[in-house]
């Protein structure tokens, strides 16, 4: 599928900015439609009002590609987690909880994978991890131990990730869990792994 970039401004005054997006080409009738801007308090691509809302460019073209959503709970999610590509193949539609698995590691954290985090006890550096989710309503944390490394902790996050999503996957949300999951070293589905 071919992608059309564009650049749109900030609508903060004070940003000179230019940020830069992508769309796929089949959509690009829509940067005609609207007066897109960069939000900077969302970082969403976004427009003017329709029908009392703000116009999303991600909900646009997500209703092209996949229909209009099934259920009000459910909202857009960007694979990549980057709200400037707005291309097909990037948006899914899945619910809060499943969305949240999908977040990457927060920045100044102590580690740079997700989930993980450094402690030290009696001056030893030991690296922790956990998964916690929502999915079907209930809140759940998986501790997945402390680790000499923060790679092995970062192994210990996806093993327990892998399970999780495994244990979920005859759920109605199993399949969009699945897509959704995401796991800090790569991969290239739920049950295989490139070696480090």
């Amino acid at each position: 599928m071919s992608l059309h970039h564009f650049v749109v401004r900030s609508n903060n005054p004070n940003d000179c900015v230019q940020h830069p997006c992508v769309i796929s080409a089949v959509d690009e009738d829509l940067l005609h439609k609207y007066q897109w801007h960069y939000d900077v308090d969302t970082k969403r691509i976004v427009a003017g009002f329709r029908r009392g809302e703000i116009v999303h460019l991600a909900h646009l073209v997500a209703e092209r590609a996949h229909g209009p959503r099934e259920s009000m709970l459910l909202i857009v999610d960007h694979h990549n987690n980057n709200r400037s590509d707005n291309s097909r193949p990037n948006l899914h539609y899945c619910t809060r909880a499943i969305n949240s698995m999908n977040i990457a590691a927060r920045q100044g954290c102590s580690s740079k994978f997700k989930g993980v985090w450094s402690e030290t006890r009696r001056g030893k550096l030991l690296w922790r991890a956990r998964l916690k989710s929502s999915v079907g309503g209930k809140k759940r944390t998986i501790n997945c131990g402390t680790h000499a490394t923060e790679t092995a902790a970062a192994l210990a996050y996806d093993l327990a990730l892998r399970a999780f999503v495994l244990e979920h996957a005859a759920a109605p949300q199993g399949k969009q869990l699945a897509r959704a999951a995401r796991f800090n070293m790569p991969r290239t589905s739920v049950g295989e792994r490139s070696t480090l």
